[in-house]
């Protein structure tokens, strides 16, 4: 499976799987790996308009499945976000953004590290700083 969806309180999986049936988004978020169950973990009662989707497979890229999910969601108002833990220019955001462009109109955000030579900040206590600013960021950007 390319894609996992999470879309309302009943759904969230502690060890896996997905669920979602569409209706009204407040807000999707987009992300891989690690910062999914981050998000998962984030969230409260008032982000359960959020959806969450997990994409497992960047190539080739599930641009159909993708595109099946989205249009399950009604987004006259909802923001769509990519968020990931490492810096802009480091993993997905930079294969992803122009994929998603072909999918999206021009409302998706990005959550998650500024661009930096960098892999890593160096300092588990500012890592967990900004890893809390971006997941924050992921509910409130818009």
């Amino acid at each position: 499976r390319g894609v996992v969806e999470v879309s309302s309180a009943a759904a969230w999986p502690r060890g896996g799987g997905g669920g979602g049936g569409g209706g009204r988004a407040g807000r999707i978020l987009l992300g891989s790996g690690k910062v999914y169950w981050d998000l998962v973990e984030q969230r409260t009662d008032e982000t359960k308009s959020v959806v969450i989707l997990r994409l497992e497979q960047f190539y080739p890229f599930p641009a159909e499945q993708l595109q099946r999910i989205l249009n399950k969601y009604p987004r006259g108002h909802a923001d769509i976000v990519w968020v990931q833990e490492e810096s802009q220019n480091m993993c997905a955001w930079n294969f992803t953004a122009w994929q998603m462009c072909l999918l999206l109109e021009p409302s998706g955000w990005y959550a998650g590290r500024a661009a930096s030579a960098s892999p890593a900040v160096g300092s588990l206590a500012v890592h967990r700083r900004e890893q809390q600013l971006n997941l924050q960021g992921a509910f409130t950007l818009g």
